[in-house]
């Protein structure tokens, strides 16, 4: 059994919020499930971590490219999703937000 207490998560979690924010957007819906359990994390939480870390190391080849020939528009477009209180343990609204522009998604 894992013992919470001897397991790096918050640690982890910046990690993880670090490489989202500055390069990997792809990560932001993750990244913030699992940052919501940083006061009580359990053991699932906690392989919850470890999968995303590797999925970030078989990914890491991965990019985004953008082509702004494809396009004529370069207004900035923004999509919101939200889910209504999806989250079973506090009752709380999940949402989030996708940019693009020339077509592509930015953040």
């Amino acid at each position: 059994m894992v013992k919470m207490s001897h397991v790096s998560y918050s640690s982890a979690m910046g990690d993880l919020t670090y490489a989202m924010v500055c390069t990997r957007p792809d990560l932001s819906y993750v990244v913030s499930i699992v940052s919501s359990y940083m006061h009580y994390p359990g053991k699932d939480h906690w392989e919850a971590i470890k999968w995303i870390l590797s999925y970030v190391k078989v990914s890491l080849d991965r990019f985004l490219a953008f082509d702004n020939s494809k396009t004529t528009t370069y207004d900035v477009t923004r999509f919101v999703d939200f889910d209504y209180s999806r989250d079973v343990h506090r009752r709380r609204s999940i949402s989030g937000y996708i940019f693009t522009l020339y077509a592509c998604v930015i953040f």
